[in-house]
């Protein structure tokens, strides 16, 4: 890990930072998104969406052709 203010390194469960004293900043690890995949009907172009979000409509990037699925 190191210091975003003067890119000392500090280590692993260090709260302030060696040579420049700032309290370092806990960075929450991203969480995974989940994708389901669909295929346009008019061009087969491969397309992908987030899961969770239920009914959604879709435009095709390639094609512009636009429908609605469920997830």
């Amino acid at each position: 890990m190191y210091c975003r203010s003067c890119g000392t390194s500090i280590p692993d469960h260090g709260k302030f930072c060696p040579k420049c004293g700032k309290a370092v900043e806990e960075v929450p690890p991203k969480q995974a998104i989940e994708y389901q995949y669909f295929f346009c009907s008019k061009c087969r172009q491969k397309l992908r969406v987030p899961k969770g979000k239920g009914k959604i409509e879709i435009t095709c990037p390639v094609c512009r052709n636009q429908f609605i699925v469920m997830d």
